[in-house]
């Protein structure tokens, strides 16, 4: 019991190195500006107002997620949120069948191949979700990562479940 409280607990508060470093590297490739930076919320915070069913998704299905910023001028704030899926089968087969994978993946989660700002791609055993966008910088990473998390973690993360439930990969 000790050691599935604490495994939760730590779960909740860290992110491993390797996970963290391909958070990073994602947001660096999404965003314009060249050094975004980490937010780190509190555990308490990080999947405040996330539904139970999504939280336990997120434990079950090793979920990480980081939130990033960077101004970009006087006023004006860049965030990118990137969420890490574990999912090591949708990888396996021929490229051209991942590929397929994930062109269904995102027609399911209602995201275009044109769009510049949101996207679904793979990468060493995670499906890895991203979003970019622009904000005047009034509101605190804080605030924007709240917002983000109630509508990007739960809205992919379940749409992610759907999919996999549906799909044959």
């Amino acid at each position: 019991m000790f050691k599935v409280l604490f495994r939760r607990l730590f779960h909740r508060q860290s992110t491993p190195p390797a996970d963290a470093e391909r958070l990073q590297k994602t947001a660096q490739a999404m965003m314009l500006a060249p050094e975004p930076r980490l937010y780190c919320p509190p555990a308490s915070a990080r999947y405040e107002g996330l539904s139970k069913s999504i939280r336990q998704a997120i434990e079950e299905h090793q979920v990480n997620v980081g939130f990033f910023w960077a101004e970009l001028s006087p006023g004006q704030r860049e965030n990118c949120g990137v969420i890490a899926i574990a999912d090591p089968a949708m990888g396996a087969g021929h490229p051209d069948a991942l590929t397929a994978k994930l062109d269904a993946l995102r027609r399911h989660t209602g995201i275009s191949e044109l769009d510049a700002t949101r996207a679904w791609n793979y990468q060493d055993g995670y499906c890895i979700f991203s979003s970019v966008w622009v904000c005047d910088g009034k509101k605190s990473p804080e605030e924007a990562y709240r917002l983000w998390s109630r509508n990007d973690i739960a809205t992919h993360v379940s749409g992610w479940l759907n999919w996999k439930r549906q799909s044959s990969h």
